[in-house]
């Protein structure tokens, strides 16, 4: 045998021998992947969890005798609302509030302060009659 002849087959050798180490490195790796457990899925906090809030609503029961608004914690949180008719719904802070259904022409009182607690992902509901 000629040098070239050796070298070759001796390539032809290695070439054979890295490709079978590739296959098998492959099943091996493939193997192992299935092998290991599912992680299982986290549980997804809802958002007034996350964010400590809590959700309110306002009906002006006032029986025609005022259009109100709602002032929370010293701000208009809904706007003008008729007798009978419910604001929307709120997402505010969990904790202490203050809340005053005050008349829309002139801001007075119309029903005595109420001050709820509010618990964290809790729905309220309050009227002013």
């Amino acid at each position: 045998m000629t040098a070239v002849t050796k070298r070759i087959q001796m390539y032809g050798k290695t070439v054979g021998g890295m490709r079978a180490a590739s296959v098998a490195l492959a099943l091996i790796g493939g193997i192992a992947l299935t092998a290991c457990p599912k992680v299982p899925d986290l549980p997804v906090s809802p958002a007034c969890e996350l964010n400590n809030t809590a959700t309110v609503s306002f009906t002006n029961t006032t029986g025609g005798t005022a259009t109100v608004y709602v002032d929370f914690d010293g701000a208009n949180l809904t706007g003008n609302i008729a007798d009978g008719a419910t604001s929307s719904v709120h997402t505010v802070p969990a904790g202490n509030h203050s809340i005053i259904f005050r008349n829309a022409s002139g801001g007075a009182a119309v029903c005595a302060t109420i001050s709820p607690n509010l618990q964290r992902c809790t729905s309220n509901s309050y009227a002013c009659s």
